[in-house]
C-alpha cells in the first residue's frame, strides 16, 4: 500500500495513527513531491515522461503501460511540508528525511498521549 494511492490522504494517516498504541510509531516512506518550486517541476516532469519511458523499456512495454499511471497518483500528492504538518496532526513527527532532493520522503512520528 502506498499513501500516494490514497484518495483521502488526510483519512488514511488518521485512521492508521488511530490504531498506534501509546509510544507507538509511524513510518512513511512514499514518493515525495519536493517543497522547492524547481525540484518539484523537474519531479513532474520526470514522473510523467521519464518513468514510463523508462518503465516501458524495462519491462517491454510502450509508452502506455502501468508505470504510466503513477504520474496521476504523483499529481495528487501534497508538497513534503504539508505531509509533514498532516501527519503531525496524528502524532508527533519526530524526524523527516528527504533524499533525491524531496523526491523521496521519510517521515518518522510517535503517538503520544496526554
Amino acid at each position: 500500500y502506498a499513501l500516494r494511492d490514497s484518495l483521502d490522504k488526510s483519512r488514511a494517516i488518521s485512521e492508521a495513527c488511530d490504531t498506534l498504541k501509546k509510544d507507538g510509531k509511524f513510518l512513511l516512506i512514499d514518493i515525495g513531491k519536493p517543497d522547492n518550486p524547481i525540484f518539484r517541476g523537474f519531479m513532474g516532469v520526470f514522473m510523467k515522461y521519464a518513468v514510463p519511458i523508462i518503465g516501458g523499456m524495462v519491462a517491454g512495454y510502450g509508452y502506455n503501460n502501468p508505470w504510466s499511471k503513477l504520474y496521476i497518483t504523483y499529481a495528487r500528492l501534497p508538497q513534503n511540508n504539508v505531509l509533514v504538518s498532516v501527519i503531525g496532526g496524528n502524532v508527533q513527527v519526530v524526524d523527516r528525511i528527504e533524499k533525491i532532493l524531496g523526491a523521496l520522503v521519510i517521515i518518522l512520528g510517535v503517538k503520544r498521549v496526554n
